[in-house]
């Protein structure tokens, strides 16, 4: 089975790799390889005794000199973005419940609250 490309926010991340059980996009659209973004994702069964499914999705987004110029080289990274979503999901859940979770998150980002709380720096209320 193939593993399709992602569109995030109109940036589009091409299948990467699958190692070690997480699977990796990337856009390299900017053509520099210290700029290339990159989205992860794994699915860990529990650990022996263990009591939870674990899914894990990682986001990172560095930001690079595109010229050389008197504080950096072109590829330097000047800066950075991730971010990381955990969800653990307990062995007796059912597929209703996980995608309850699913949609709820899908919300919970889409929210006002949440974008302000990224684009200020400023928590509601």
């Amino acid at each position: 089975m193939a593993i399709a490309d992602l569109t995030l926010n109109t940036v589009t991340y091409a299948y990467n790799s699958d190692q070690n059980g997480v699977i990796t996009w990337l856009d390299a659209s900017g053509g520099i390889p210290t700029g290339f973004s990159s989205v992860d994702l794994s699915v860990r069964a529990p650990n022996k005794g263990g009591t939870a499914w674990r899914v894990e999705a990682n986001f990172y987004h560095p930001v690079v000199a595109t010229d050389d110029s008197a504080c950096s080289c072109t590829g330097t990274v000047l800066r950075s973005e991730a971010a990381k979503i955990v969800v653990n999901l307990p062995v007796s859940g059912t597929t209703a419940e996980r995608l309850d979770d699913a949609l709820r998150i899908k919300d919970f980002v889409a929210t006002t609250a949440f974008q302000n709380a990224l684009k200020t720096l400023v928590r509601p209320g």
